[in-house]
């Protein structure tokens, strides 16, 4: 493991505040708490450099298990960041990182703890977006309207500055025989023709499915930037659910040995 990837696991465990093993997208898919569908796009939209948040109002929903999983798919020699605070958030404005760099909030909340950013700091944490820059992080709404209110009535981040979320996925919880069931509940991604996001899954709760409900346009976006055509990033998106398809049936489950093998899988690929 190289001295990137050693940070990285580190800034990862230290989102795990309930104990055990961080859990991995592997974990989620065997779980039913994500499609591989919705996960082989995850992956490919994130080690493309998409910058995403999670969400649900309560806690235990998942919102930060689901975002530990989604950075491991973060491309090889991608650095985590994590901005603490404001010092913190002002420091990373103003340096000039080689390499490419994800920035880290642990939640999106007014409370006094490391990795915490709010008020006008919200609008400094996703200002930081640019070329070889992603900001991830997750915030406590259960529905994209819940999130737009918090966002711009609440914090006061301008549209353009929410467009810079590619991917936002919602999170529920209920009760089940078995305990409890999470599921991602929504994911949408960024309409850079409306500035707004577009349902792409939505959970039909009967079936317990996500089902896909738009073609992504974030992949003509990605592969432009990559100078790929779109049925390039389509073929790429299957082998991304392919992959992923073999190391379900492998059980490859440890959140480090899943990070491995998407290094592997994505260096062997060549596309990012």
């Amino acid at each position: 493991m190289d001295d990137i990837e050693r940070q990285n696991l580190a800034e990862v465990e230290q989102l795990n505040q309930r104990g055990g093993r961080t859990l991995s997208i592997v974990d989620l898919i065997k779980a039913n708490t994500v499609s591989v569908e919705a996960a082989g796009l995850m992956l490919y939209a994130v080690s493309h450099g998409a910058s995403f948040f999670t969400a649900a109002v309560l806690g235990g929903a998942g919102k930060t298990t689901l975002m530990a999983s989604m950075l491991g798919f973060l491309a090889p020699g991608t650095r985590i960041v994590t901005t603490a605070d404001g010092s913190a958030l002002k420091e990373a404005a103003k340096s000039q990182p080689k390499g490419r760099v994800c920035y880290l909030a642990h939640e999106i909340g007014a409370g006094r703890w490391y990795g915490y950013l709010w008020g006008r700091d919200v609008s400094g944490f996703l200002s930081l977006v640019g070329p070889n820059r992603q900001v991830a992080s997750c915030i406590h709404a259960d529905t994209l309207e819940q999130f737009y209110s918090i966002m711009t009535t609440q914090l006061a981040v301008p549209p353009a500055l929410l467009a810079k979320l590619d991917l936002i996925a919602f999170m529920s919880v209920e009760h089940s025989p078995n305990g409890y069931r999470r599921r991602v509940a929504a994911l949408y991604e960024a309409d850079s023709a409306q500035g707004q996001h577009r349902l792409l899954y939505a959970l039909d709760r009967k079936a317990d499915v996500l089902e896909n409900k738009a073609q992504p346009s974030i992949l003509a976006r990605l592969a432009a930037a990559k100078g790929k055509s779109l049925p390039d990033a389509k073929r790429e998106v299957g082998a991304c659910r392919q992959f992923l398809e073999r190391l379900v049936a492998e059980d490859e489950a440890d959140w480090l040995a899943v990070r491995r093998r998407v290094v592997e899988f994505l260096s062997a690929s060549g596309w990012v």
